[in-house]
C-alpha cells in the first residue's frame, strides 16, 4: 500500500484510554491534533485506523516502511517516533520482533548550506541511522539515487534491490553482502585519524575522502 505525504504520527495507533484503545474520549488534545479522517489524513491515528489496523488479524513476515519527508520540520522527534511506532505495530500483531526495513531518505531539493535549517531532512536521515538500534531493523541508503526535483524519486528499482538484499540476507539467511560500511567512531593518533566502521560483512575497495 502507499499513501503520499504521510507523517509517522498518522500511522501510529491512538493512545489507550479507560474506554479502550481507539477511542478519543477523555483525551486532552488540541483541535489540530484530533483525528480528522475526511479533512486531513495526516492527523494522529487516521492512517493507522484506515489501512494498518484492518491488517492486524493476518500473519505478517515483516515491514518495509518508506516515509519521513513530511517529518522535516519536527526531525528531532523522529527517532523516538519511529521507536514507538515499531513497538506499537509489533505489540499489535503479537508475532514477535518481525523485521522492520526502511530506506534512509534520498537527496532532494537544492544544496543546503546550513544542514540544520528547516525542513531538516538531514536530521531525519541521522535519526533513521540511529534507528538501526531497534532490534531486527534494517536500513538501505538512497542518498545517491534521489532526484533534486522530486521528493519521490522514480528510481524504485535500485531502491527495491537494496531493500531486497537486506530481506534476503538477515531475514531469510542468505550469505550475501547487503550493506556498505557504517561509520562508528574516530580517534586521532600522531596526526593520523583512524576511523572505525560497523559493517555486516567484509568491505573491499573502500576509502574515506
Amino acid at each position: 500500500m502507499s499513501w503520499g505525504r504521510a507523517s509517522g504520527k498518522g500511522a501510529r495507533p491512538p493512545p489507550p484510554t479507560p474506554h479502550g484503545r481507539g477511542r478519543l474520549k477523555n483525551l486532552r488534545l488540541g483541535d489540530s491534533d484530533k483525528p480528522q479522517p475526511v479533512q486531513n489524513q495526516r492527523s494522529p491515528s487516521v492512517l493507522y485506523n484506515g489501512i494498518i489496523c484492518p491488517l492486524i488479524p493476518y500473519a505478517i513476515r515483516g515491514v518495509i516502511w518508506y516515509q519521513g519527508e513530511s517529518n522535516g520540520p519536527t526531525a528531532r522527534q523522529y527517532r523516538c517516533l519511529m521507536e514507538v511506532l515499531v513497538k506499537d505495530w509489533r505489540d499489535a500483531w503479537s508475532q514477535g520482533r518481525f523485521p522492520f526495513l526502511y530506506p534512509q531518505l534520498a537527496s532532494y531539493g537544492t544544496l543546503a548550506l546550513d544542514p540544520n535549517a528547516p525542513p531538516c531532512i538531514a536530521a531525519v536521515r541521522e535519526a533513521q541511522l540511529q534507528n538501526l538500534s531497534i532490534p531486527n531493523a534494517g536500513m538501505a541508503a538512497t542518498i545517491d539515487i534521489g532526484d533534486a526535483g522530486d521528493i519521490h524519486p522514480k528510481n524504485k528499482q535500485a531502491l527495491g534491490r537494496r531493500l531486497g538484499l537486506i530481506a534476503r540476507a538477515p531475514v531469510y539467511g542468505e550469505n550475501l553482502p547487503y550493506s556498505g560500511p557504517i561509520y562508528d567512531s574516530m580517534t586521532v593518533q600522531d596526526n593520523t585519524g583512524r576511523c572505525r566502521r560497523r559493517s555486516p560483512d567484509a568491505t573491499r575497495g573502500f576509502s574515506a575522502a
